[in-house]
């Protein structure tokens, strides 16, 4: 495969949420899948809202093994989270009309080549500048990775 996949801050959370049973085994899945290829990608501000939505979403679970399972994403922690990326997400935000948080997602992802986003945030299959976004509970990670 050519090519990091970006993983957003909802997908990673339900690997912790056994909430809803399909969500949590297709994030299991993704996850496996792109550890073991290595090429998993996340940002500062993944890392960051994770541990913030996880700790209001799962108040039962200690704070110190929330950080145990953000910090396990952190030597993925390859995209940047800086002042060209907030330009590009300028950009970004007046041509496709997005959030401002999934601005700075899409503009992160970019700025290490990331050719997939996997959230539940977009639309599905929407293309920006060499970036596809997928859901990753409509697409397995064996049609999606097959493609690339």
């Amino acid at each position: 495969m050519t090519g990091r996949v970006f993983l957003d801050t909802n997908v990673a959370l339900y690997v912790m949420d056994r909430r809803d049973p399909s969500k949590n085994q297709r994030a299991r899945e993704w996850l496996d899948q792109l550890i073991e290829m290595q090429n998993l990608t996340v940002s500062p501000q993944v890392l960051n809202e994770m541990y913030w939505i996880g700790r209001q979403k799962f108040p039962h679970v200690p704070p110190a093994e929330l950080q145990r399972f953000v910090g396990d994403f952190i030597p993925n922690c390859l995209a940047p989270l800086d002042a060209s990326v907030t330009r590009e997400a300028f950009t970004i935000e007046q041509r496709y009309r997005l959030s401002w948080w999934d601005c700075l997602i899409v503009a992160s992802a970019l700025a290490v080549d990331c050719r997939l986003l996997l959230t539940e945030d977009m639309q599905h299959g929407l293309k920006i500048d060499g970036l596809t976004v997928l859901s990753p509970f409509v697409s397995t990670p064996a049609q999606a990775l097959s493609e690339l």
